[in-house]
């Protein structure tokens, strides 16, 4: 039986058991769900608090909501109402959304993807469901059915736990196609807990970043099934509708589509003879044309939700709703947005760095032959295209960020990386010593995220590791006062 046969790409030599590995799954993922859990119980436990605290709350998660109660509560657009009736933005930040330009129609502007609301969407219904229902029952103890309320965040704040969760697993499968299933486990896990999308994953789950890295994650494992199994209908059309929801979700994001594209090609153009080896169906050309014409059918079909959008806030079809940041390669921060104090990707996020490592080594080494025409190429052109965009950006910092948040989507290739250096050093005895440092990097990101949600460290200003070890100092000698 060939290794593609087994679900393993045609240039792979089939992974060794991954039997070394095995005595660290059950602890990192009692690590992640315990750390996980912690992070999120503690951001939402204040909607249980009298009167509740807003889980969502600052400009950027308050206007990915607002396309939400917008569209599933009022029924119509109406963001100035929104930012009085919500109380998810402080005195000052309601003001900056008012000095805004209104737009061409008159609306409050919200440059933000609508991808975050329409993700969301299900779980706002069912509060709003169960609020109503709740109210016919009981309504003294019934929760108010104000679109906004503890019950919506905290069904909206599950789902999106739920998504993170199944992006994990989705990563994990898509590790699989080159990597031992004990392998592909461990690296998504070390990956994750030492990455800034553990904090984004979460706790900060009213940002995109999560939804971000769900779609991604969804609309490349079915792109892999549908290169495996290409006479099936539905991967085509999961790949199709997962990517319309990263495109929507954060517009940059739309470069890492370019996989996706590759192995749709490959399937029209050279995927006959390989399907015959494996012995799976293979549509002819005219089915594989329009299996694609369906992908992008339903892509487009999800994308015009951001259309929609658009033609109800701005009055067009089409709008740069980020025209006000400008990309700029000639004022690029090539070194600060990977190096800087300032939320750099590496600085902040190290062991990232040692998963780039590990990506380079993985796509561009000889010794698999004709490495240069693996599809997976794809990925380290979108890797430049987003350094490119974010260095390009005109706050390459990205705000309050913890690291460098816009590179959500990298963090899938990280992965990939920390999975060929786990599988190089399965035989040898230095393997324990690898993940005892990848260790080591988690627990300073979980202490770091600590000190951040704390604001014992700054969030709109340079961090430097000085900074960050007096936070954490702060933290173990300094009784903060509740």
């Amino acid at each position: 039986m060939s290794a593609m046969h087994r679900g393993f790409p045609e240039d792979e030599t089939p992974p060794a058991p991954a039997a070394p590995y095995r005595r660290w799954q059950p602890a990192l993922l009692v690590l992640a769900l315990v750390a996980g859990g912690f992070f999120f119980a503690w951001h939402t436990v204040g909607l249980a608090h009298s009167p509740p605290k807003n889980a969502i709350s600052g400009f950027d998660q308050a206007h990915y909501f607002f396309w939400l109660r917008s569209a599933c509560w009022r029924g119509a657009i109406d963001f100035e109402s929104d930012i009085y009736e919500c109380g998810m933005l402080e005195r000052r930040g309601q003001a900056g959304a008012f000095m805004l330009d209104r737009t061409p129609i008159g609306h409050v502007r919200n440059k933000y993807g609508v991808g975050w609301a329409v993700a969301s969407a299900p779980a706002f219904v069912l509060a709003d469901a169960t609020a109503h229902l709740w109210r016919s029952i009981d309504p003294a103890s019934a929760p108010p059915e104000d679109g906004h309320g503890p019950i919506y965040q905290i069904f909206i704040f599950a789902s999106q736990l739920i998504l993170a969760a199944a992006s994990l697993f989705l990563a994990a499968r898509i590790l699989r196609h080159w990597f031992a299933p004990g392998i592909a486990a461990v690296a998504v896990l070390v990956t994750w807990m030492g990455s800034f999308l553990f904090l984004y994953q979460t706790y900060h789950l009213g940002y995109a970043h999560s939804t971000v890295f769900f779609a991604l994650t969804a609309c490349y494992a079915a792109a892999l099934r549908f290169a495996r199994e290409p006479g099936a209908w539905w991967p085509w059309l999961l790949c199709g509708a997962a990517g319309g929801l990263l495109a929507i979700t954060r517009y940059q994001t739309v470069v890492y589509l370019l996989y996706p594209v590759v192995l749709a090609l490959r399937v029209l153009f050279a995927g006959r003879s390989a399907a015959a080896e494996r012995g799976v169906s293979h549509p002819r050309f005219g089915g594989a044309l329009g299996r694609i014409a369906a992908a992008t059918a339903v892509f487009l079909l999800v994308a015009s939700i951001q259309l929609f959008a658009w033609k109800q806030v701005y009055g067009s079809w089409v709008f740069d709703s980020y025209q006000d940041e400008p990309i700029s390669l000639a004022t690029a921060q090539w070194w600060n947005v990977l190096f800087s104090p300032f939320h750099g990707l590496f600085y902040w996020s190290p062991f990232l760095g040692v998963g780039a490592g590990g990506f380079f080594w993985w796509l561009l080494r000889r010794d698999s032959g004709g490495a240069w025409r693996r599809p997976e190429l794809a990925w380290l052109i979108s890797l430049l295209a987003i350094y490119v965009i974010n260095a390009s950006w005109r706050e390459w910092w990205f705000g309050p960020a913890f690291g460098s948040r816009a590179f959500e989507g990298g963090v899938m290739f990280f992965m990939v990386g920390i999975a060929h250096l786990l599988r190089l050093a399965q035989a040898s005895a230095w393997r324990h010593v690898g993940l005892t440092v990848a260790m080591v990097f988690i627990a300073g990101n979980f202490a770091l995220a600590f000190a951040f949600v704390r604001t014992w460290i700054p969030r709109h200003a340079p961090v430097t590791y000085g900074q960050m070890w007096e936070g954490l100092i702060r933290q173990q000698a300094v009784a903060r006062p509740e």
